[in-house]
C-alpha cells in the first residue's frame, strides 16, 4: 500500500514525464486471443464439464450425489499441476533456444519430465 501511496504521488506531479495513453489495436487483440485460447481453453473446458456434469447428476441422480461430482472434478483438475511444469520450463527454454543451448535443453527438458512423472506417481497414489 505505502508503495501504491508513493507511485500515485510521483505520478501526480507536473514534472513526471510519463503521461497515461489509452491504446488500442485489433491486429493485437487478435495474436493475444490466439495465443491465450490454448491456456483460457482448459479453465472453459472445466466449467462447461462441471456445469454439465451437475446437471447430470442432479437430473438423474439427485442432489445428495453431488459431493460425487466433487471428487471428479477435483481428479479433473489434477491436469492444471502439469500445465504449471509447462508453464515453469516455458521462458527457460526460450533462453536456451535463443542461445542454441542444445545440452541446456536437454538438461530442463529432462527435469521437467522427471517432475512430470513425480507428479503423476503422486496423484495416482492418491
Amino acid at each position: 500500500m505505502i508503495s501504491l501511496v508513493v507511485f500515485m504521488c510521483h505520478f501526480m506531479k507536473k514534472s513526471n514525464s510519463l503521461r497515461l495513453n489509452v491504446f488500442f489495436s485489433f491486429g493485437m487483440l487478435k495474436d493475444v486471443a490466439r495465443y491465450s485460447i490454448i491456456d483460457s481453453s482448459s479453465y472453459l473446458f472445466l466449467a462447461v464439464f462441471t456445469a454439465a456434469l451437475n446437471f447430470f447428476v442432479t437430473s438423474h441422480y439427485g442432489s445428495e450425489y453431488l459431493i460425487l461430482v466433487s471428487a471428479i472434478i477435483l481428479s479433473r483438475e489434477f491436469q492444471l499441476l502439469f500445465e504449471g511444469i509447462g508453464e515453469a520450463v516455458g521462458p527457460i527454454f526460450s533462453v536456451y533456444v535463443g542461445e542454441k543451448s542444445r545440452e541446456g535443453l536437454r538438461s530442463i527438458y529432462s527435469l521437467a519430465r522427471r517432475r512430470s512423472l513425480a507428479c503423476r506417481v503422486r496423484s495416482d497414489r492418491s
